[in-house]
């Protein structure tokens, strides 16, 4: 289970990542808080922090349920496909 403990950490880590780019982002555009429109890119990056966020509510519980059923190397290899999608959807936007 020491995998999808690590893809767990991961996937938080990943959210963090986000978190400190919506900030640096905040104070590149001068958009203050609690505003979230007002600068396309800020609200590109923006989407994809809460997006995640999003997903990682039913992410992470689903991780540790499916690893007490099947192979936790299959389900960590299917956590690393969802870490591996969400940055390939921060770059694209």
């Amino acid at each position: 289970m020491h995998y999808v403990e690590l893809v767990a950490m991961l996937v938080v880590l990943q959210y963090l990542f986000f978190i400190v780019l919506v900030g640096r982002a905040r104070g590149i555009t001068g958009l203050k808080a609690p505003a979230v429109s007002g600068h396309e890119g800020f609200e590109r990056i923006y989407r994809v922090q809460m997006n995640t966020l999003e997903l990682m509510v039913a992410l992470l519980p689903a991780l540790f349920v499916a690893a007490r059923y099947w192979p936790a190397s299959w389900v960590a290899a299917l956590g690393a496909v969802y870490l591996i999608g969400r940055f390939l959807y921060w770059r694209a936007t």
